[in-house]
């Protein structure tokens, strides 16, 4: 663990007190979006969900003069820091609909997406896999409940990775929410340089470029309870993991930056990643707090923090260990 002398500044403490507000607001819902998810990971042979490495890495870096002063644009970056946002569901929902589609589909096929939007009777539709800290409240002259303004957050996320070519809309040529209906996933590499996307199709085990995430990420409830670069990191951390068995993971910024399209403040998720046990981070013995290095001046160079993934720490139930983890650093002096 790193850093796990120094206490969080002020700035640092109004975020994780605000993190902690946001989550007891969306208790109830984590809780029962988490059970709907493990209700579908019934198949014994489902342990993870496979994702292509087009989704968080792309080979050519993109044209331009870019820094962590000057980050690419979001259409310059891999789809799924396209989709990072404070407070959007896009990336979770993009990762949710590969964990429906495998936990039911089979592989090698394209699958079909009969779920509604929202269940008119007892069945589990799209609105109850997500978790939302919505409340009830007034919209004009409009009361809308949490059911209608979760609805309306998945309208307008399924807009977003239609805009990502991350899904397709059969039904586009309707109105209202027919239009969004049997919404289609698309192939993780999103908008192409030539042409449209294809369709997604179910990942087979002989499959090359390959990573998994967890079943536990889904199921455990960390899928809703981390931020987005949290999850960004994790996705960037699990590609590397499917390529070595040594967990000595470095990643330059070089790479970080124009492969990954991930800035340096969005790196510094692994903070957080790192006291969940989530990740190992072994930093380099000159890196000091802060990130100055030691002996800079006379000519030494830094190496990136040696990362691994903990798959083991998924198996926690999210919101209680993210709830304690915030707690502990706020308590500290």
């Amino acid at each position: 663990m790193i850093n796990d002398s120094r206490a969080p500044t002020e700035r640092e403490r109004k975020d994780l007190r605000d993190r902690l507000a946001r989550l007891d607001s969306m208790r109830g819902s984590v809780a029962k979006a988490t059970a709907a998810l493990a209700d579908l990971a019934t198949k014994p042979s489902f342990t993870e969900v496979r994702v292509r490495k087009d989704f968080v890495y792309q080979v050519d870096a993109p044209p331009g003069d870019w820094s962590d002063r000057r980050l690419p644009p979001r259409e310059l970056r891999p789809p799924a820091a396209q989709l990072v946002s404070p407070r959007g569901a896009s990336l979770r929902l993009f990762l949710t609909g590969l964990f429906e589609a495998q936990a039911r589909g089979r592989q090698g096929t394209h699958p079909a997406n009969p779920r509604p939007l929202r269940a008119a009777g007892s069945g589990q539709s799209w609105v109850d896999l997500l978790a939302s800290d919505a409340r009830p409240a007034m919209s004009g002259r409009i009361f809308m409940n949490v059911a209608d303004k979760k609805l309306r957050q998945l309208r307008n996320t399924l807009d977003r990775l239609v805009g990502a070519d991350l899904i397709a809309l059969p039904n586009a040529h309707l109105r209202g929410l027919k239009r969004y209906e049997n919404f289609r996933l698309q192939n993780e590499a999103g908008t192409r340089r030539n042409g449209p996307n294809i369709k997604y199709e179910l990942p087979k085990s002989t499959d090359v470029d390959i990573f998994s995430l967890p079943v536990d990420f889904f199921t455990k409830g960390w899928i809703h309870v981390l931020e987005d670069t949290e999850i960004l990191f994790i996705l960037m951390l699990a590609h590397y993991a499917a390529k070595t068995s040594d967990g000595g993971i470095r990643i330059d910024s070089e790479t970080r930056l124009l492969h990954h399209g991930i800035g340096r403040d969005a790196y510094e998720a692994h903070f957080m990643l790192d006291w969940l046990n989530l990740v190992y981070v072994s930093p380099d013995p000159l890196r000091k707090a802060k990130g100055r290095i030691e002996g800079f001046t006379t000519g030494s160079q830094p190496l990136p923090h040696a990362l691994r993934l903990l798959p083991e720490g998924f198996t926690a139930e999210a919101m209680p260990r993210v709830e304690a983890e915030i707690e502990y650093q706020l308590s500290r002096a």
